[in-house]
């Protein structure tokens, strides 16, 4: 994963931190990894 994505999904986890319950963050957001950025399409991974 390159520092493009790593850069962009700390960002994102800054927004959704301020933006949701700690709870809600810790049980739908932080298991959360990004995966790759093409054409401007973030790629996710979720635990299965």
């Amino acid at each position: 994963m390159n520092t493009q994505v790593k850069e962009l999904w700390e960002k994102t986890l800054n927004t959704l931190k301020g933006e949701l319950t700690e709870v809600s963050f810790n049980t739908w957001i932080k298991s959360i990894e990004p995966i790759s950025l093409e054409n401007s399409n973030l790629r996710l991974g979720v635990p299965n």
